[in-house]
């Protein structure tokens, strides 16, 4: 009898790059759930509970804290432990007063970084696709699989990102992606450094469009667009590690 869907169980040996798990010792890993980030750049809830911030012992020790809604993803509770959490997430533990933001560290794992209750308001999200619809309105799909409706006509664009309230997801601002722009670089052998665009070199070709930037060190950093995730315009709008 043929297979009815995919696999529910992940070795350790076959994990995503972006879980930072020792792959040797044990066998299996929480599989994350389909759900608002892919499998190879998510987080099951279940395993930020328990391996990375060490709150949980046990998967079912994580389950029990998840089902007592004792942890917010971007502001509202989750209940599912393998609820896949993804880059520039925010998850919050409020009987700890702890609060983190998922970011990419510079071996391209995403890790939780810890940030002050000010920033637990509002998350980043970087524009993917837009097209107008019925009733004079646009539809923005974001990174993390949110929609947006808004009125035509609206100035964002692909790869600009949008500062959304928590849990609202009311339009804070925009940072346009332009020459200027501080951007964290999501892919490639620069994943996880950040730096000031400097240029972009639209090819008009097969090859995928590039943009070089300048490092916080000042060393010049080279990579294609689609890993450019703009952060700020003068200052970045979140704290970083």
């Amino acid at each position: 009898m043929a297979k009815m869907g995919g696999s529910r169980h992940l070795k350790r040996l076959a994990m995503p790059r972006a879980l930072q798990l020792p792959k040797k010792g044990k066998t299996w890993v929480v599989k994350a759930m389909p759900g608002p980030h892919p499998l190879g750049r998510s987080i099951p809830l279940a395993v930020i509970l328990r391996d990375y911030l060490k709150v949980a012992g046990s998967l079912w020790e994580a389950s029990k804290i998840l089902a007592r809604g004792g942890v917010l993803v971007d502001g509202r509770p989750v209940r599912e432990a393998k609820f896949a959490v993804g880059l520039m997430d925010v998850v919050s533990l409020p009987a700890v007063g702890q609060h983190f933001r998922i970011l990419l560290n510079q071996l391209g794992k995403l890790v939780p970084h810890p940030v002050e209750a000010q920033e637990v308001s509002f998350k980043l999200c970087r524009v993917e696709r837009k097209k107008s619809i019925a009733g004079g309105k646009v539809q923005v799909g974001l990174h993390d699989g949110r929609t947006l409706l808004l009125k035509e006509p609206h100035e964002l664009r692909p790869r600009d990102v949008v500062k959304l309230s928590l849990p609202h997801q009311e339009v804070l601002q925009v940072v346009p992606f332009r020459e200027g722009s501080l951007a964290l670089i999501t892919g490639g052998k620069n994943v996880g450094k950040v730096g000031k665009i400097v240029k972009i070199l639209e090819l008009r070709s097969i090859q995928p469009n590039t943009a070089v930037l300048e490092g916080r060190g000042g060393e010049r950093l080279e990579t294609i667009v689609s890993n450019i995730f703009v952060i700020g315009e003068e200052a970045p709008l979140i704290s970083l590690p």
